[in-house]
């Protein structure tokens, strides 16, 4: 059965007009197109955010390096200066040693050039010669002799005599020498313990700063570690923070796709919301005003059938 165009508005108004299936299809599309760009810009949001997590973990350890490079640059510094005092004691007392050891030489020598003026048989000489004139002093009281040779025997008596003088006064002086060589020997034997002593100080001072020296190489050592270490994490902290960039930038690009997408897919949707609301109107008035219903309605049906809007069943 045939029907006139305003029958056929009629029925599909009173059917309600929907968007026809290519339409529909279209739509879907798009849908599909969107929910896959939306799963592509979330995928990029979690590499971002992953290389933003890497870079956080290689920034905190990197960080915790420093912190350790600062405190065992603290302790360097603080060995610095005790090794500095170990060292001022160090020379102090080494300087006291070699003082006192150069006194010792100089006494030493002194010492020996004294006794160069002792002479030990001294005493056995001056009694020896004592006896040989009181032997001779005894032939001249008890034995006659000629003037001649008495005189020479008096004269004999008197240089042994003199000489006993001279001897015994360099006696009583090697005494005084002998005095001075032991006071000497004495003042020595401080002199070798008090060098002796200031020595085991040295010795003492000179193992802690080679101690401290040691000890001050290898927190060297592990500064020089820390600081590569560190450098290293640096790099990459700054490797992942720059591919996290890029994948940020990455999802802005697409967050404007998709926004753009978005508003182009909702423009359409109203424009063609206006279309079926404009035929559904049109329909309205045509059905309130008879003599135009067939013209109207074939107008209408013209328009959403040429843009693929309506199906009328």
């Amino acid at each position: 059965m045939s029907t006139t165009p305003g029958a056929r508005l009629k029925l599909a108004y009173e059917r309600i007009i929907y968007p026809a299936p290519s339409y529909l299809i279209v739509q879907k599309k798009k849908r599909s197109e969107s929910e896959s760009a939306e799963l592509r810009y979330r995928g990029i949001l979690d590499k971002r955010d992953e290389f933003n997590n890497i870079a956080v973990q290689f920034r905190d350890a990197r960080n915790q390096l420093n912190d350790q490079r600062h405190e065992r640059l603290d302790e360097l510094r603080k060995m610095k200066e005790e090794r500095g005092a170990v060292v001022k004691k160090l020379r102090e007392h080494k300087a006291r040693r070699d003082a006192y050891q150069k006194k010792f030489k100089e006494l030493l020598a002194y010492k020996r050039n004294k006794r160069k003026d002792i002479r030990t048989g001294l005493p056995h000489e001056i009694k020896s010669i004592k006896t040989e004139v009181e032997k001779l002093d005894m032939k001249q009281q008890t034995v006659p002799l000629p003037i001649p040779e008495e005189n020479k025997l008096i004269d004999e008596i008197r240089l042994k005599v003199k000489g006993v003088k001279e001897l015994e006064k360099k006696a009583a002086q090697q005494e005084t020498i002998k005095i001075q060589v032991d006071d000497i020997d004495k003042t020595l034997t401080d002199l070798k313990e008090m060098a002796d002593e200031e020595h085991k100080k040295v010795v003492e001072f000179s193992t802690q700063a080679d101690e401290l020296r040691s000890r001050q190489d290898e927190a060297f050592k592990e500064i020089t570690h820390l600081i590569i270490e560190g450098k290293k994490n640096h790099e990459s902290y700054l490797a992942a923070r720059e591919k996290a960039n890029e994948y940020h930038t990455k999802a802005m690009e697409m967050r404007e796709k998709i926004m753009a997408s978005k508003r182009e897919a909702r423009d359409e949707a109203r424009a063609a919301r206006r279309e079926v609301d404009e035929a559904n109107r049109a329909a309205r008035r045509a059905l309130l005003e008879p003599s135009k219903l067939d013209e109207a309605a074939e107008q209408s049906l013209k328009e959403l059938l040429k843009k693929g809007k309506v199906e009328i069943g």
